[in-house]
């Protein structure tokens, strides 16, 4: 998996920040968590490369293209 893999949607970042969750605030299980609804909608990643992308500051997938699947 390489970065230009990678979208990053600021729009859902602000959505979520809205909400209260700040990536610069998640705990290792948050980010596993969140690890695991990544895999879950796109599983052609790995988990262990999903949560790579995450710890990085990166998503896999943008949340439109998640509700797409």
């Amino acid at each position: 998996m390489k970065k230009e893999d990678f979208k990053f949607d600021f729009k859902a970042l602000e959505r979520m920040e809205d909400n209260g969750i700040y990536f610069g605030d998640l705990n290792e299980r948050d980010y596993h968590s969140l690890a695991l609804f990544f895999w879950a909608c796109s599983p052609q990643y790995t988990l262990d490369e999903i949560l790579g992308a995450l710890i990085g500051g990166l998503l896999p997938v943008t949340v439109a293209e998640l509700m797409e699947q």
